[in-house]
């Protein structure tokens, strides 16, 4: 638990960003900040908040988790489009997931499926494949587009989300 918290403490003070979400790296050679933010850094660090509430019961890792969500929601998904890749995208979709154990607010996963269902319409060949931002196919966009469609499906058994979005990818709507 003690190195958890040292890398926890170490990536909140180098890497978290004014508005809450993450930058994606420090180089080592300088020392200088990646700047890019990525929705797999920011649900990383969303789903470890939710982790140490869990090992320590201290609510001010679930308000911390709350507050990253919070702050996710305009940047990564306020257009209701996808702002990065897929696997990106599925791992800040963990961590809605995980928080909704103690969060019942279902925003962020709402916002999540209206990103989700533009993809589902707009962003599949009609084999049913998903390209990339650059147009190409590759095995890890469609990894993280099955995970985030096994996650929904999930979700829309748990919970009340609205049409289905495992339905719509089925029928190819």
């Amino acid at each position: 638990m003690d190195n958890a918290l040292l890398i926890y403490n170490w990536t909140n003070e180098k890497l978290q960003t004014p508005s809450g979400l993450y930058y994606d790296n420090i180089r080592t050679k300088d020392s200088t900040i990646d700047k890019a933010i990525f929705s797999y850094n920011t649900g990383t660090m969303l789903q470890s908040n939710v982790y140490l509430y869990e090992c320590t019961g201290d609510e001010k890792y679930l308000k911390r988790a709350t507050a990253i969500a919070d702050s996710s929601l305009p940047f990564f998904y306020g257009n209701n489009k996808f702002r990065d890749d897929y696997w990106f995208n599925a791992v800040l979709l963990r961590g809605y997931q995980h928080l909704l154990r103690y969060n019942k607010d279902t925003k962020y996963i709402l916002a999540f499926k209206k990103c989700l269902d533009y993809a589902l319409k707009n962003e599949k060949s009609e084999s049913g494949l998903f390209t990339d931002k650059n147009g190409t196919r590759n095995l890890v966009e469609q990894g993280g587009m099955l995970e985030m469609l096994a996650r929904f499906a999930w979700l829309e058994h748990e919970y009340d989300l609205g049409s289905s979005t495992a339905i719509l990818y089925k029928s190819g709507n």
